[in-house]
């Protein structure tokens, strides 16, 4: 029998519950062993009620320590998600690779879980990428810019490279094969299967998504400031800590 992980690890609500629950169903139906692992553990024991699916806690990222204003690129918001710190994103690896190992799965369908996605390289796991294109990166450095107003966050290209040396140390650290840009993580992936709503623009389209859950910044903070950088840096003034 085929062992399909599903691993959800960032963003939160049902813009993502769901289609895991039509996607468990479906893998249920044809005879997979269907295992769910996310942080979300209550709303997916609830969203999965009726399927064969199991639910099982996955490891937790710290949040960075600084975080942007506003995150306007998909590698910003990973920064902020964590990838600012390489030893953090190294352990985080390490404890996915021991869950791999003990689940055992034939492949990896990833929704937003880059993390995920870095241990089953190291293992070797076929890995599927599943989500709105806000999630499924398109393969180019660099990263587009997401925000509906900064369109040119002068920022973007030091923390992409930060969030890239991090992924690179964690696969250096377990024996992955390294990754030349972020999106490649993504490009290498078996399948890509675009998730498409009315209210998120595809990324390869280099469109903004103007997505509320996943950027975190709504229209008043867009306004303020074409540049978020422009009047005391790009970072939050009240994320303490020494930054990345």
């Amino acid at each position: 029998m085929h062992r399909s992980q599903i691993a959800w690890e960032m963003g939160g609500g049902l813009g993502h519950v769901g289609p895991l629950r039509a996607i468990a169903q479906e893998l249920g139906r044809r005879g997979h062993d269907v295992c769910v692992t996310t942080q979300n553990t209550q709303l997916c024991d609830q969203a999965l009620g009726g399927t064969a699916a199991e639910v099982v806690p996955c490891p937790r990222l710290p949040l960075a320590d600084r975080r942007l204003r506003v995150p306007c690129t998909f590698a910003d918001v990973l920064h902020d998600g964590g990838y600012a710190s390489a030893e953090r994103v190294v352990a985080a690896v390490g404890r996915w690779l021991r869950l791999l190992d003990e689940l055992r799965p034939s492949r990896l369908l990833a929704d937003y879980s880059p993390t995920a996605m870095l241990a089953a390289r190291v293992r070797g796991v076929p890995t599927a990428v599943i989500g709105s294109g806000f999630v499924c990166p398109p393969d180019r450095s660099p990263l587009p810019c997401l925000h509906p107003v900064v369109r040119e966050p002068h920022w973007a290209a030091g923390i992409e490279a930060t969030v890239l040396a991090t992924m690179n140390a964690a696969l250096s650290t377990y024996g992955g094969r390294p990754l030349e840009r972020v999106s490649q993580l993504y490009a290498d992936a078996a399948w890509r299967d675009l998730l498409l709503g009315g209210a998120a623009q595809p990324a390869a389209s280099g469109g903004g998504a103007g997505k509320r859950g996943g950027l975190g910044v709504g229209h008043a903070v867009a306004t303020r400031s074409r540049d978020p950088g422009a009047a005391g840096g790009p970072w939050r003034s009240d994320a303490g800590g020494a930054g990345s």
